[in-house]
């Protein structure tokens, strides 16, 4: 998979400042293991003292063979590592209201362009 340009940034910004303590904050970060490869800083990989990888690219191979069970295993080692923290947001007094959209001919047209780049 491609880097985004958020994560290449992120990882020269890492290599640049090698001292900076860092906090990595995502939304998805334990859900995919292609998320993780900004992430050079957790020991999973290189050269970090008891790194089970050599690198990301066999972290990322071993742990996307192996499933969603793999992915739970890293994210449990990270949490009893202090190395990860998953919170969820809290339903618990929210209200919604279902409203029917009808669409005019315009906005159909808009939405059946939109789809059709995907």
């Amino acid at each position: 998979a491609k880097p985004t340009k958020v994560g290449q940034a992120v990882l020269e910004i890492q290599r640049l400042l090698p001292n900076a303590r860092i906090v990595y904050c995502s939304a998805t970060g334990a859900s995919e293991p292609r998320h993780f490869g900004y992430m050079e800083r957790l020991g999973l990989w290189g050269s970090h003292p008891g790194a089970p990888f050599p690198n990301f690219e066999v972290f990322l191979d071993e742990v996307e063979s192996r499933g969603v069970g793999m992915m739970e295993l890293v994210a449990m080692h990270l949490k009893q590592q202090g190395a990860l923290v998953c919170r969820a947001l809290s339903f618990k007094n929210c209200t919604f209201e279902l409203i029917d959209g009808v669409m005019d001919a315009h906005v159909e047209r808009v939405y059946d362009r939109a789809a059709e780049i995907w």
